[in-house]
């Protein structure tokens, strides 16, 4: 098991490193184009043409890869007042493992809606009003953030099923048994 841990977490470090290199290059592409934009007016008296719909595909971006890492720390938002009520270490390990595949199936249903949704978005084609590129840059980071949330559901899962079988923290991972949020 220990084996399979270590294995995750190569995993995650590799999906970390692509996820952190996309998240860069978008804010910078925000920053550049925004700098672009303040000189063009401020200076030129003119404007960049379908700057915002280059900065909508890096938002997006943004958007579907920060569901993705909020996934991977497990600060993604939630409501549950069960937890509170749970006083042993196994009673809230068998509920992160319920909470975890309720994650995994809900997640799961929408990386196959996503999926769907773009199969009908290639058909159309759809590209964008002024600089003319395919709409499906930014329609594939939904399909991306989606896949990313499954991987770190499932990673999830089998880290508190690791927790409840040993009663022991996952030594790269901090121990999902406790309480670290107020």
């Amino acid at each position: 098991m220990q084996k399979l841990v270590r294995g995750l977490k190569r995993v995650n470090d590799a999906l970390m490193s692509v996820e952190r290199t996309i998240m860069g290059v978008c804010l910078v592409l925000i920053l550049v184009l925004f700098f672009l934009t303040i000189i063009a007016r401020m200076v030129f008296d003119s404007d960049v043409p379908g700057m915002e719909e280059i900065v909508m595909t890096m938002a997006v971006w943004l958007y579907f890869v920060g569901a993705a890492l909020a996934c991977y720390t497990d600060t993604h938002v939630s409501a549950d007042l069960i937890k509170t009520m749970m006083k042993t270490k196994r009673a809230k390990a068998i509920h992160r493992l319920y909470i975890f595949a309720f994650n995994i199936f809900i997640s799961g249903y929408f990386t196959v809606l996503s999926l769907e949704w773009l199969s009908f978005q290639a058909a159309l084609k759809p590209v964008t009003a002024i600089w003319r590129y395919s709409l499906m840059i930014p329609y594939s980071s939904t399909l991306f953030g989606f896949i990313f949330c499954d991987i770190y559901f499932v990673m999830h899962f089998i880290k508190a099923l690791y927790v409840l079988v040993t009663g022991n923290p996952v030594a790269e991972i901090p121990d999902t048994t406790t309480e670290t949020q107020a």
